[in-house]
Formats: structure tokens, C-alpha cells, sequence
């Protein structure tokens, strides 16, 4: 699967700087590739469970710490870091100050 992935790019690439050479056109080669890579790879955007689970583990903070500082129940923490509910707006606010977490993140902007 790799060397099909490889050859894929280089197939790309080969076009892209022919259809540029006849065009008389300049690019940047990590622009070709960002490109590429939104089109074949593309990176989902993380879910609220995900943040809040990925950033309470980079902060070594657990569910039973945040749960103090935000004010709620650690179980209600676990059901957020399950995806099994969304915090409200106030809710998340405060997540997004505790854990750095930037809010247009939370939103899922």
C-alpha cells in the first residue's frame, strides 16, 4: 500500500509540474503538498470527547480533578470524555480555560 501511496504522489507531482511548466507558472512544493494531502488525507476534526480526553492526559490532570475545578460530577466528566454527552456552553467555556483547549476547537470550527 505504501509504494502505491508513493507512486500516486510522484504521479501527481509529475502532472502538476508539467501543467505548471506550460502554464509559466511558479508554485511552492509545500503548497502541492497540503493540497494533496487535504484531497487524499484529509484530517478529521477531533470530537469534544477527544479534546477533553487528549488534553486532561497532556495536562496529567484526572477526570475526578477536573471535575472539582469545573464543578461538576466526575461521572458527568467520564460521559464527555465518552462522548456520551456534550457540555453546555458554559460548561465548555470553562473546559476550554482549565485544559487550553481553544474554543473555535470546541465548537468544531
Amino acid at each position: 500500500m505504501h509504494r502505491q501511496v508513493q507512486c500516486l504522489v510522484l504521479t501527481f507531482l509529475k502532472k502538476l509540474l508539467l501543467y505548471c511548466q506550460k502554464q509559466n507558472c511558479q508554485f511552492i512544493l509545500s503548497d502541492v503538498i497540503i493540497e494533496y494531502e487535504k484531497e487524499h488525507f484529509p484530517i478529521e476534526k477531533p470530537t469534544v470527547a477527544e479534546l477533553v480526553g487528549l488534553s486532561l492526559e497532556e495536562k496529567n490532570m484526572t477526570q475526578k480533578q477536573l471535575a472539582e475545578e469545573i464543578g461538576v460530577s466526575p461521572s458527568r466528566i467520564s460521559d464527555y470524555v465518552n462522548g456520551r454527552a456534550e457540555p453546555t456552553l458554559k460548561i465548555a467555556s470553562s473546559l476550554c480555560k482549565i485544559l487550553d483547549i481553544h474554543p473555535a476547537a470546541m465548537l468544531g470550527l
